[in-house]
């Protein structure tokens, strides 16, 4: 939740001063995007990309389009853009978008055929009304379709929120008799993935005196079920979180927090879960002291499983933090070991952080933001076995007035497409561009 209180923090202050229409299968092979090693820019009918070596294109910024991506839509005065998958017509993406009339979120979806042209799912207040504010956070495919997982308020505290689709376009909101997705405090979902009975979501419980990690299941997308909570797998000394999860290694592993330091959970079926011992993480001494977040995970077969994230400084003398991007690498799940001590690379002024990962592109491309200029520029960064990384060069398409921000990342057979937010604007990258 850190992210998104940034995120709502800053635009308050803004405010105030590649498949058929019935593919639903998620693909994640090779292609599309390659590492940049120079940065000259061009632009060509308002669209501006990155050129690399040879002249080969990377990156490009979809041009701004105010009915499908804010901000003078006249219901709605921003968006944001959280999670993406390639899904639906060729992509779908989940976010929120934040209406005029009572100054509250509402969930948001948009969708393409190919990463380049986008529309926005009509508003539906029967399936994305009746809270006073939510957001969708994570989206994935499954042989049963899609379901998107976020968070809702409806005026006592925060809950899991679930929604289905079959292709993308027409949404459903899951009912919640049993009061599975509430309860005491704030409950929400990070991220969700296709695996165990059929579906994962993975997020947190506020419930207690403090924050611990929580794991729902679903056969269906419909009927879902919590994993019953023991404190010494998803609870602990203050805070435990998880923020993505994938299926992989012996079934699924799960990636987020506990206190400090990094960890990690894997199943075999998505119902029973083991957390990874402390002594499973691995990282230069210098590091002990430092706050380790994962944030993300992805995996590929013959490459393994990437985390990325970010670890975090804190001075006492200046009352100040300063943040590096972070990667662990792991081929089970099991062992885990930081492989992010390139200052150049992963660090600089202030905060470098890495929100998303995804396998594809030359092998796996994270994406992210850098303050190191004063405000947030979007940051990507790949790698062609989820070891050596190369960070895609700054250009005008990652940068701007204010803040742009990478949040979400999925790769189809021929493209990497990048979602977050440039401003008070939804804002998506692709690449290759169109041409």
């Amino acid at each position: 939740m850190r992210i998104r209180a940034i995120i709502v923090s800053v635009l308050a202050l803004t405010l105030v001063s590649c498949g058929d229409d019935d593919g639903l299968t998620s693909t994640t092979t090779n292609g599309g995007a390659t590492s940049t090693s120079a940065g000259s820019s061009s632009t060509t009918d308002g669209v501006t990309t990155i050129a690399g070596p040879g002249g080969q294109s990377d990156w490009t910024r979809i041009p701004h389009d105010d009915a499908v991506f804010g901000v003078r839509d006249p219901s709605w005065m921003w968006a944001v853009i959280y999670g993406v998958a390639a899904a639906g017509p060729g992509v779908v993406a989940v976010g929120d978008r934040f209406p005029s009339i009572d100054y509250s979120d509402r969930p948001g979806v948009w969708t393409s055929p190919d990463g380049v042209a986008w529309a926005v799912v009509p508003h539906d207040e029967a399936v994305f009304g009746g809270m006073m504010s939510g957001y969708v956070e994570a989206v994935a495919a499954g042989p049963l379709g899609l379901v998107a997982v976020g968070t809702e308020y409806q005026g006592d505290d925060y809950d899991a929120v679930v929604f289905t689709s079959a292709d993308g376009r027409t949404w459903s909101r899951v009912p919640d008799p049993g009061g599975v997705f509430g309860g005491l405090g704030w409950q929400g979902m990070h991220a969700v993935t296709a695996g165990g009975p059929s579906w994962v979501a993975v997020g947190y419980d506020d419930s207690g005196e403090d924050r611990n990690a929580a794991v729902w299941t679903s056969p269906d997308g419909v009927t879902w079920a919590r994993v019953p909570h023991d404190e010494s797998l998803f609870g602990g000394v203050n805070d435990q979180e998880i923020y993505g999860v994938v299926a992989a290694g012996p079934g699924l592993v799960a990636v987020g927090n506990d206190d400090e330091a990094p960890a990690a959970w894997v199943s075999a079926d998505g119902l029973t879960w083991e957390k990874v011992p402390t002594d499973r993480f691995s990282s230069d001494p210098d590091y002990e002291n430092v706050d380790k977040v994962m944030r993300a995970v992805a995996a590929t077969p013959g490459l393994g499983l990437v985390a990325v994230g970010y670890l975090e400084w804190y001075s006492e003398a200046t009352d100040t933090e300063d943040a590096d991007a972070a990667v662990w690498v792991s081929e089970d799940g099991l062992s885990w070991v930081l492989i992010s001590e390139d200052a150049a690379m992963f660090g600089g002024p202030d905060d470098q952080k890495m929100a998303a990962v995804t396998a594809g592109g030359p092998g796996f491309v994270a994406v992210g933001w850098d303050r190191s200029g004063g405000d947030a520029n979007a940051a990507v960064w790949d790698s062609p076995d989820g070891t050596n990384w190369t960070r895609v060069p700054d250009d005008v398409i990652f940068t701007g007035a204010g803040d742009q921000e990478m949040y979400g990342v999925a790769a189809g057979a021929t493209w990497v497409v990048a979602v977050g937010r440039d401003g008070v604007n939804a804002t998506v990258w692709v690449s290759p561009p169109p041409g």
